[in-house]
């Protein structure tokens, strides 16, 4: 029976999460403002150090199959979800629901009133998160390094 397990991410998943997140072009570094994905560094301080911020896996059948990031501003009640992805084998098995419902169950526990997060209007799964969020959800993401 095919089975989705999401749970906490673990220093042990870094590796593959690099590895995965690399192998598709679509990704950026909003931190950054670069093409490419967190450094190999910052996502493991960032595992090792989680504190309220949500990092989650998906295992399919004992495969690792996708992950979100999400950051959580205790304070604000502001939750930033950074990134998402689901390997293409793994698509269309509601892996990115069960992470999106397991992200967003979390943060509402810890606190959380909201979710800000930038997908761009050529995204192939904008329909996901219009459907999370609601149709007619617009923004635009600014970035100014320091």
């Amino acid at each position: 029976m095919n089975t989705i397990v999401v749970r906490t991410m673990e220093s042990c998943d870094v590796e593959a999460i690099i590895a995965m997140a690399r192998n598709d072009s679509g990704f950026s570094n909003p931190e950054s403002g670069k093409e490419g994905f967190w450094e190999y560094g910052v996502l493991k301080n960032w595992v090792e150090h989680q504190g309220d911020d949500v990092l989650l896996v998906a295992e399919y059948d004992g495969q690792l199959a996708g992950f979100v990031l999400t950051m959580f501003h205790k304070p604000t009640g502001k939750a930033s979800w950074e990134n998402q992805f689901v390997l293409d084998t793994y698509r269309g098995k509601g892996i990115a629901s069960a992470l999106w419902d397991e992200m967003e169950s979390r943060l509402k526990k810890a606190g959380a009133t909201f979710i800000a997060f930038l997908v761009k209007s050529d995204n192939p799964y904008i329909h996901f998160y219009q459907t999370k969020c609601g149709d007619g959800v617009k923004c635009q993401w600014l970035l100014k390094e320091l």
